[in-house]
């Protein structure tokens, strides 16, 4: 397991190993574990991260560089980004995206 890419993905959500622990249903200790690569998710809850960091299991465990996977499009990380906020309904996010995109555009 890439504890590194569970940190990083974490981290990005702006997320506590608390708050992670308590989405997944496991103790803050094995989301400190995995993170530390001391132990390896069950399948389970590769699946349940995956979902939640919107990654592919591949991406988590190390088979795959890009966090997409057979997701990966031609999109650019701007796009997948704003495709990101709106699937959270973080409209404030998806805005701030769409106004950078718009910017980027029009230069």
């Amino acid at each position: 397991m890439r504890g590194d890419r569970i940190r990083w993905l974490r981290q990005r959500k702006n997320m506590t190993q608390a708050e992670l622990a308590e989405i997944v249903g496991v103790s803050d200790q094995q989301v400190l574990r995995w993170e530390n690569n001391k132990q390896d998710p069950s399948v389970e809850n590769v699946v349940k991260l995956a979902k939640l960091f919107n990654v592919t299991g591949d991406y988590l465990i190390g088979l795959a560089d890009d966090p997409r996977g057979n997701m990966a499009t031609e999109l650019s990380q701007l796009e997948w980004d704003m495709i990101q906020a709106f699937r959270e309904s973080n409209f404030k996010n998806f805005t701030a995206l769409l106004n950078r995109g718009l910017q980027q555009r029009d230069e």
